[in-house]
């Protein structure tokens, strides 16, 4: 009898202290529930305009301990022999609830960080949300020639173009633009070496045609380096007068020198030093077919001296660069595969008088390869001539591209392609203008034969 009451006293025992435990792990896990609420409730609560000045308040939730508080002490007379195994049964049991209760503090500590951290990266996608600026171009032309045409000989182009902008800090910055379009443009059935419309594009798929970051660097942050998905030709080969076919000149040949064979936008890098106001000196590199493969054997090489020049109010630049086209070339004859087209060009442009610019062009190109291998261009704009309609612009530019020895052997009454491209822009209001063109070919393609070509045309712009 006294055996059978040992151990209903031991199963007893064993029973409380199981409920006991069980009790234990029951206000434990519910007060993980509750501090799990409370900070969701906090959070949702916090205005996305408060987070940062309530990162601590809202942190401070998970720093409730909910198992500081002991619960009072039963107690129950046992049997003496039964002592010592209940006092070791006891001991385990507050060690385990203790590391329990240690390992939902720390739990709770890291979840506390765990919320700082989300609060503070959600700042800073605000801060850059802040200093995003977002715009956007929208080009329609439309041009009519007589040249190879079917029906009326009208072509036309709609150009799609936004822009990300983001100033991260004094010196580093990133830029996206994308572009979708449609309609070749006039350019598709007149077989120029001059195209008619540079703001033209044939895809219909939106398409990456930027991406990239910069940092700026040194004394005075007279060096300025950009690598990514860039053009090369937004910082090289520019000019005041003549390099926007988007509200300038719509011709190729008047939005960069043709004989700089540079290929659409690719992944490279270019870098800047600029040691005072005056000089400035770049170079630049891009693959060529944008292929990723070969990149550092089959690319496109620019490097450019600018000469910034102020007499009175009346500024200028004056620049001098080398070219290389480093993928290999065949002869015009055939004879060669292996040929590097390389150039250098000259280009200016100059204020003469609070109205009027003037701006010029010449290059030279590898004429073994290539069908022309010089080209000329020079031009004027009038500008806030008129008190009425201070922001219409006037412009006016003639080219001439020289079909090179080679191909003049080859091609039999092959001449020189004469162009010109007059426009006005109409400035409407701040984000729309309207500019009427006329453009005149001679000697299309170095056709002597060729008619001479005449396309009037239309663009239409909105920016904002």
């Amino acid at each position: 009898m006294t055996k059978a009451v040992k151990e209903q006293a031991k199963r007893g025992a064993r029973t409380l202290t199981n409920r006991r435990n069980f009790s234990k792990r029951v206000s434990i896990l519910s007060a993980l529930i509750f501090s799990t609420g409370a900070a969701a409730f906090a959070w949702g609560a916090i205005p996305a305009t408060d987070w940062e000045d309530s990162a601590v308040e809202s942190a401070s939730i998970y720093e409730v301990d909910a198992y500081d508080g002991e619960e009072a002490a039963f107690e129950e007379p046992v049997l003496a022999e039964e002592t010592s195994n209940e006092a070791e049964a006891s001991a385990t049991a507050e060690t385990s609830e203790g590391n329990a209760g240690y390992s939902l503090h720390v739990h709770g500590a890291e979840t506390r960080e765990t919320h700082v951290k989300h609060v503070e990266e959600a700042s800073a996608f605000r801060v850059l949300l802040d200093k995003l600026e977002l715009g956007a171009t929208i080009t329609a032309v439309g041009q009519q020639s007589d040249f190879d045409a079917v029906d009326s000989g009208i072509d036309g182009s709609l150009m799609v173009e936004v822009e990300a902008f983001a100033e991260l800090t004094e010196r580093d910055s990133m830029r996206a633009t994308f572009k979708v379009g449609m309609g070749d443009g006039l350019g598709a059935r007149v077989p120029a070496f001059c195209g008619f419309n540079a703001a033209s594009g044939a895809t219909r798929n939106t398409y990456l045609n930027q991406l990239w970051y910069e940092r700026k660097f040194g004394d005075g942050d007279r060096w300025r380096a950009r690598v990514g998905y860039l053009d090369l030709t937004s910082d090289f080969d520019t000019n005041a007068y003549a390099n926007d076919e988007y509200c300038q000149f719509l011709s190729d040949a008047f939005v960069n020198i043709l004989t700089f064979e540079c290929p659409a936008n690719a992944l490279g890098g270019q870098i800047w030093f600029e040691p005072n106001d005056k000089w400035c000196f770049g170079v630049g590199y891009s693959e060529s077919d944008r292929d990723c493969v070969e990149m550092f054997s089959r690319g496109v090489a620019i490097a450019e001296i600018d000469r910034h020049v102020q007499i009175g109010e009346l500024q200028g630049t004056y620049r001098g660069y080398v070219t290389a086209n480093f993928t290999p070339r065949e002869s015009l004859d055939g004879t060669r595969d292996d040929l590097v087209n390389d150039g250098w060009g000259l280009s200016f442009d100059q204020e003469i008088s609070k109205y009027v610019g003037l701006w010029g062009r010449y290059g030279q190109q590898n004429g073994e390869c290539c069908e022309f291998d010089r080209a000329l261009t020079a031009g004027f704009e009038l500008h806030s001539f008129s008190d009425e309609r201070p922001d219409d612009i006037l412009g006016f530019g003639y080219g001439i591209t020289c079909v090179s020895d080679e191909y003049a052997t080859l091609n039999e009454g092959a001449v020189d392609e004469n162009h010109f491209e007059l426009y006005y822009s109409f400035q409407v209001n701040e984000y729309f203008s309207a500019t009427p063109s006329l453009q005149w070919i001679d000697g299309v393609g170095g056709d002597g034969d060729a008619q001479v070509v005449w396309a009037p045309g239309l663009r239409a712009t909105v920016a904002f």
